[in-house]
Formats: structure tokens, sequence, C-alpha cells
């Protein structure tokens, strides 16, 4: 994964995950050095039927100080998190008014979207509208 964010955070920095989805990275784009790290499994728990959480690859960065990331986009009940980029620390879960499908989706400044869980509908989604 690798999540597209505004030019005003971190530019010389990438949020992204590793094959196996175990952990998030913060990795400075001159020489990919990483500077933090935050494993699935210390933060979120897992989803039913399920060993350990990991990461999807989709992502977005719809604020400043925050990346919507999701986990288990595998499974019949994906989670989206908010997480702190300059911290890496998890900020929260987002729950919907409505079922969703697979990861969250840059959109713009303030925005992501998510997909309909029958995939007919793409729905745009903000900190207001969710909680």
């Amino acid at each position: 994964m690798q999540v597209t964010k505004p030019e005003t955070v971190r530019p010389d920095a990438d949020l992204c995950t590793d094959p196996g989805q175990w952990a998030l990275y913060l990795h400075e784009s001159a020489g990919a050095q990483e500077t933090g790290r935050l494993n699935a499994r210390d933060v979120v728990p897992p989803a039913p039927g399920e060993d350990t959480a990991r990461w999807d690859y989709e992502g977005a960065y719809p604020y400043e100080d925050g990346a919507v990331v999701s986990t288990d986009g595998h499974t019949a009940e994906p989670r989206h998190w908010l997480v702190d980029p300059g911290t890496l620390s998890l900020r929260g879960r987002i729950v919907y008014s409505l079922p969703v499908t697979g990861g969250a989706l840059p959109a713009g400044p303030g925005l992501w979207a998510a997909l309909a869980e029958d995939r007919t509908a793409v729905h745009l989604r903000s900190l207001t509208d969710a909680s």
C-alpha cells in the first residue's frame, strides 16, 4: 500500500505496508529509510474467525494529521481506522451508517471514498459523517 497524501503532509515520506500486511511503515523518501512502524497485531483486534488483523493495501490521506486505512478487506466486514501519520498511532475505528466493502480510497482533501457493500455505489466520507 502506498497512501496518496496532500503535499503539505511530509512530502519527503510515504506510508506503506509490507507484503504480509503485518505493519504500516513510514519511510523517508530519500533512501527509503523506515522511520516508524505500526504493527496491526498491537493495536487492532482480529476480525471474527481470523487469528490476526492485517492492514489492507488501499488507503487514503484526507487530512494532514490523519490517514484512513483498513484491515480485513478480504473478510465480509472490512474495518476502517484513522491513523496519525506523524506519530503512527491509531486514533480510532471509523464506523459507518451503511455497510462498506474493501479499503478506503482517496477522494480529495478532507474526503475519502468507500464502496457500498453490494459495490453498486461509491460513498464520499469525511469525519463529520463517520464516527
